[in-house]
């Protein structure tokens, strides 16, 4: 995941595609850690799926 996070630091990513489900963990890996500003993002795209779940397609502005 480490590799994941250093790509989203260096502005590498052009694209997240992230589906939340409603279920509250508690825990979890953190995806955006490592940005020094917050990263402003546009949705492009969003889908709902009958048992809850949302899709959702962002870049970054």
């Amino acid at each position: 995941m480490s590799f994941a996070r250093s790509l989203v630091a260096l502005g590498l990513v052009d694209q997240f595609a992230l589906i939340v489900t409603p279920v509250a963990l508690g825990k979890g890996l953190p995806l955006f850690s490592e940005l020094s500003a917050p990263q402003p993002l546009k949705l492009m795209s969003s889908k709902a799926f009958p048992g809850g779940a949302v899709a959702q397609i962002y870049r970054p502005v």
